[in-house]
């Protein structure tokens, strides 16, 4: 927690009511999360990379593909207010 120690103008300077052995666990605790942080960060991009590998560098449908069959559709479709599709 902190407290001000003095105000002028809007601002003010804080001090810390943790003592330093306090502080210094609370440091050594994110300095750890920090490194699970980069262990995490790091495995994440290991496993992308595996992906990116494993995977196809295009897409088994290219746009042309769907374009065409969108078009196919279209002319296939039942022509007229009433007709039923199946």
């Amino acid at each position: 927690m902190w407290t001000p120690v003095c105000r002028r103008a809007g601002s003010h300077v804080s001090r810390s009511k943790l003592s330093l052995a306090e502080q210094r666990r609370s440091v050594a605790y994110l300095d750890d999360l920090q490194g699970q942080l980069d262990e995490l960060t790091a495995l994440q991009e290991a496993t992308q990379a595996e992906l990116d590998a494993l995977l196809p560098k295009e897409p088994y449908v290219r746009q042309a593909d769907i374009d065409f069959i969108a078009e196919e559709r279209a002319y296939d479709a039942p022509k007229g207010i009433g007709s039923v599709v199946h």
